[in-house]
């Protein structure tokens, strides 16, 4: 909740997280709010999932990531380490 609570700063934005298998709508596990940093690299992001979620390295070494938008339903988008997932310049609101 501390983090949520950062997530006042204009930096910050919080996004929903959630589990899912081959396609978005067949999740699983309990989705919980995450806060995403303006310009923070992906391979951090995870980091934060991880300590987040309480996995193991084993097992979160097996986790792949994707980008899923919820205004329009379209494939979702692989995340690479070396990706940022929020900017502030493409922020909508």
């Amino acid at each position: 909740m501390e983090e949520l609570e950062a997530a006042d700063r204009d930096n910050a934005k919080i996004v929903n997280l959630f589990h899912y298998a081959k396609d978005p709508q067949r999740t699983h596990g309990v989705p919980c709010k995450f806060v995403l940093y303006e310009g923070e690299p992906f391979v951090e992001t995870k980091k934060r999932i991880q300590l987040r979620i309480g996995a193991n390295d084993k097992d979160f070494a097996r986790f792949k990531f994707s980008l899923v938008t919820a205004t329009i339903f379209k494939q979702p988008t692989v995340v690479e380490d070396r990706t940022s997932l929020y900017r502030g310049d493409q922020d909508e609101g």
